[in-house]
């Protein structure tokens, strides 16, 4: 029996949905046309989406899945410094954190 192939994905933009059964991941990878610099239809760029991946999960697993993630995160600041982000994402992180039981 051959191993599955493994596919690779790139994001840079996503969204969770839930309900009281599932957990849902939308994972999309976003693009924009190249513009020559200082065009004038800079101002009306619109987004491509390029691909998108749907990953769902039971509730259990998506907050298994929220331990991996952290965990994953604070060994990438250890060892590469910390990932900037906006003051009131931090602060909701945070909350959100302090918040699991």
């Amino acid at each position: 029996m051959e191993a599955p192939v493994r596919k690779f994905y790139y994001s840079n933009s996503s969204k969770v949905t839930g309900s009281p059964y599932d957990i849902s991941l939308l994972f999309e990878r976003i693009t924009v046309p190249e513009l020559a610099v200082n065009s004038p239809d800079q101002a009306n760029i619109t987004p491509i989406l390029v691909d998108s991946m749907e990953v769902s999960m039971s509730p259990s697993h998506a907050k298994a899945v929220l331990i991996g993630l952290v965990n994953a995160v604070v060994n990438y600041e250890k060892t590469f410094g910390s990932i900037p982000m906006p003051n009131e994402k931090q602060d909701e992180l945070k909350k959100l954190l302090s918040s699991l039981k």
